[in-house]
């Protein structure tokens, strides 16, 4: 009979209704000691026509297995005789136990129905996994210090993604209390992070005064808590108010609606004759031929008169070009004459507030940086309402451009162009500075083969400002970031998933995912050994990749240069 039972599912599912699913909260801590057992629990309403029964194998899972593997649960079923009608809600609560490794660790739920489909809603969290004792926050001197405001840090940011995931269910509730104890939970949390963030900033400011760049993020850090709690305050207050009042509300919504239909019907009028003024014109004038295109200059960004001098030190003389996050100039330094190359930042980033200074905040920190493989930032200058950086002038084609054909690179050639990037990333890494999007564009390869990486912090940062401005998602679909992008939650593993993303490219030629969808590749970790690409490397390189670009932070290589070293 045991065996009959996912036919006999199947055939009741050919007569069921539909299947629909929505996680309306959850509870889950952001953060657990290695070995620390804790009760959570998610609620789910059924929004499908068909009833959920134990009989019939409805059930809580993981449809990515891989996110709950140390967790100590992977199913949890519905109790017999239980049922749960359309439109009903029902709260799972189990206890997970926190793997035995820190680090952060992905958790995910979604509903299914034995033997026959996935459905409905996903929940992926990530918790913060601790050692089982901290040590005292003194012993390491300034070190130790450092080492707990990283942990409070990374903890505090988690914290308010997860606020801010839950803001936006404040309107799609019936009732935004629902979700009221989480609410109170994280802002409490939240608030006492602060108190431990300026506790742990001022001993730290004490015992090394000097390093400012690290206690600049830590206030921007505390700076963003402050907004998001109030936004959240707002959103919650708004929310209970459409909620008391819904006629009030909807008359707001259709009145903004019939605002915005005026206003495209007035801007479509306005461009049929603008349209029909052009081919007037077209009519009566000879087309002139202008020469070569220049890159296209968006309503954002007006380009400079030039020549131009900006922070009193550097003469802006030429136009190069444009890029996603600005204009490109060339120039010089005054007064030594010395070349320089200028990105003038688009309208979005500067108007961007926390988000612009933090990537300033970066900059600068960059410019205390002198290696040689990393592209050298002069200065970040912010005056008469624009932003610039400022960085050396070198006369290198990008890694991209190198890689345009698909053609592997010979294997010595890539080893020599990947342990001058790894060496980049671990020198970056031990002054605890992130890439964070790392790809073959930000790779300077000189004549001499000499490599230099550019934009360290810089481009994730802007990416994020322009994506906010925009409403739109900040990491899209790129094949170089490592999965736990989607989360927010970096780390020097996310840099070293990237270098093996630009590893397998140089020594194959292709991509190691396909996509369109890379996340759900990455996680699955579907990748084509390299060695069947190019029969002639050796194993080592399979080997290497693959740890490389796991999809678990913890299980990848501890530095860049441990990875190239491993290739072989």
């Amino acid at each position: 009979m045991r065996a009959l039972a996912p036919l006999l599912l199947l055939a009741s599912a050919a007569f069921a209704g539909s299947d629909d699913a929505l996680i309306l909260s959850k509870d889950i801590p952001s953060s657990l000691r290695v070995g620390e057992r804790r009760r959570i629990s998610i609620t789910v309403q059924n929004t499908g026509s068909s009833e959920w029964t134990h009989a019939l194998g409805y059930k809580l899972g993981s449809q990515a297995p891989q996110d709950n593997t140390d967790w100590g649960t992977s199913r949890v079923e519905l109790k017999p005789g239980e049922h749960v009608p359309p439109g009903g809600r029902k709260t799972f609560s189990f206890e997970i136990v926190a793997p035995a490794v820190p680090g952060i660790r992905p958790i995910g739920w979604r509903m299914l129905r034995e033997y026959v489909d996935w459905f409905g809603a996903s929940m992926r969290s990530s918790v913060s996994i601790r050692p089982a004792h901290d040590a005292p926050s003194t012993a390491g001197g300034p070190d130790g210090l450092q080492a707990d405001m990283n942990t409070l840090s990374d903890e505090t940011t988690l914290r308010l993604q997860r606020l801010e995931a839950l803001n936006k269910t404040y309107f799609a509730l019936g009732d935004p209390r629902e979700v009221s104890v989480e609410r109170d939970r994280l802002r409490s949390e939240i608030l006492e992070h602060r108190q431990r963030l300026d506790q742990v900033r001022t001993g730290f400011d004490q015992a090394a005064p000097g390093l400012e760049p690290f206690r600049d993020r830590t206030l921007l850090l505390q700076e963003r808590a402050a907004r998001a709690l109030d936004l959240d305050d707002q959103d919650y207050a708004a929310a209970l108010e459409a909620r008391e009042e819904p006629v009030r509300a909807l008359k707001r919504r259709v009145t903004a609606g019939l605002g915005v239909l005026l206003l495209l019907a007035f801007l479509a009028a306005a461009f049929l004759l603008i349209r029909r003024l052009r081919r007037m014109h077209g009519a009566a004038q000879p087309h002139l031929d202008a020469g070569p295109p220049h890159p296209q200059i968006t309503s954002s960004q007006a380009p400079l008169a030039l020549p131009a001098v900006v922070g009193k030190a550097y003469r802006l003389e030429k136009r190069l070009g444009m890029d996603p996050f600005g204009l490109f100039y060339s120039g010089v330094e005054l007064p030594a004459g010395r070349p320089v190359f200028a990105r003038q930042l688009r309208r979005e980033i500067r108007a961007s507030g926390a988000d612009l200074e933090a990537l300033l905040a970066e900059a600068r920190m960059a410019t205390t940086f002198n290696h040689p493989n990393i592209v050298r930032i002069r200065a970040a200058v912010q005056e008469g309402g624009e932003a610039f950086l400022v960085f050396e002038a070198t006369s290198a084609q990008t890694l991209n451009r190198i890689l345009e054909g698909g053609q592997p690179l010979e294997f010595e050639a890539s080893k020599a162009l990947l342990r001058q990037i790894a060496s980049a990333l671990d020198f970056a890494h031990s002054r605890r500075l992130l890439h964070r999007d790392l790809k073959p564009s930000c790779v300077w390869v000189l004549p001499d083969r000499a490599v230099r990486v550019a934009d360290f912090g810089i481009s994730h940062l802007a990416r994020l400002a322009v994506a906010k401005s925009a409403r739109s998602e900040a990491w899209g679909s790129d094949p170089y970031m490592a999965p736990e992008h989607e989360q927010g939650w970096l780390t020097e593993q996310s840099d070293i998933y990237s270098l093996g993303v630009i590893a397998y490219r140089i020594l194959t030629g292709k991509l190691p995912f396909a996509g369109p969808d890379f996340s759900a590749q990455k996680r699955e970790m579907s990748v084509v050994f390299a060695s069947q690409q190019v029969p002639s490397l050796p194993d080592s390189v399979d080997q290497a990749l693959t740890r490389a670009l796991h999809a678990d932070p913890a299980k990848r290589w501890k530095s860049a240069s441990e990875f190239v070293q491993a290739l072989g």
